[in-house]
């Protein structure tokens, strides 16, 4: 492993298991610099708590998963040396936000576009106002770096209760094997 590493970003890695994650992070005690970006596999079983009890000097986090849901942020929370953090279109709620915020006091920057959950009011708007940069739910994503590869589709109710967040065909290959991965349809050979 590499013990000195400061900065990972894995993005679109399919083949990253939660286990497999969980026993490399922990081999990577001097990283400051975490992107999780479409990795459907990672994310589940306390996987952002490993990071942040063994990587205690993390500052910047990245997270652009849709699967996040409150039940992940006393993770996220623990990471309490954060400087930014991006929760890019995920189910994070208020609630989650606020225990974020009150468990990372030195954060400078956040960025939670596409987080529709979450309504800026009361305590939790005078705990974002402390922020020097924040990014907004409804904020443009003309400059987010995968902007182009997450797609927002609105299908029938009836052939989908929710909208799904697909990856766009040119940057996976396989526009139908990233449906969720539901049955909806039949995983296609490469």
């Amino acid at each position: 492993m590499a013990p000195n590493l400061k900065s990972l970003r894995l993005i679109c890695c399919d083949d990253v298991t939660d286990e497999g994650f969980t026993e490399a992070v922990k081999e990577l005690p001097l990283l400051e610099e975490l992107e999780l970006s479409l990795c459907d596999n990672v994310g589940g079983s306390g996987v952002y708590k490993v990071v942040g009890d063994a990587c205690t000097q993390l500052k910047h986090f990245r997270l652009s998963k849709h699967g996040l849901v409150d039940n992940d942020v006393p993770g996220i929370a623990s990471m309490h040396r954060l400087r930014s953090l991006q929760l890019f279109s995920n189910r994070l709620t208020c609630m989650g936000l606020e225990t974020i915020l009150d468990n990372c006091p030195q954060l400078e920057s956040l960025d939670i576009r596409r987080c529709n959950k979450v309504s800026l009011q009361g305590t939790l708007l005078a705990k974002c106002a402390k922020i020097k940069k924040v990014r907004l739910p409804h904020d443009s994503i003309d400059d987010h770096e995968l902007k182009d590869e997450i797609v927002t589709v609105k299908v029938s109710p009836l052939l989908f209760p929710l909208n799904r967040r697909v990856v766009h065909p040119a940057f996976r290959g396989n526009y139908y094997r990233y449906f969720n991965r539901d049955e909806c349809f039949p995983r296609l050979s490469r």
